[in-house]
């Protein structure tokens, strides 16, 4: 994926192939996964090598809750 598609692929309504390929879908899947992930303080990404392909990542903290004595 070229670096300049890169920078917009998060954003509503933004494919990560030209819009005249025939591929399902209406570009807000990493969009609404971004929003999701930030409300966790977490972070989303992704990698890409061009003729390689690309992959989305994401973290998010872990929260270690202590049992309540006697349960």
């Amino acid at each position: 994926m070229p670096a300049a598609r890169q920078q917009l692929i998060f954003e509503k309504f933004s494919r990560g192939h030209d819009a005249s390929q025939k591929y399902a879908g209406l570009g807000l899947g990493l969009f609404i996964s971004r929003q999701i992930v930030r409300r966790h303080d977490g972070e989303i990404g992704l990698t890409s090598s061009p003729g390689q392909g690309t992959t989305a990542w994401f973290e998010l903290p872990l929260i270690h809750f202590r049992q309540a004595p006697g349960i």
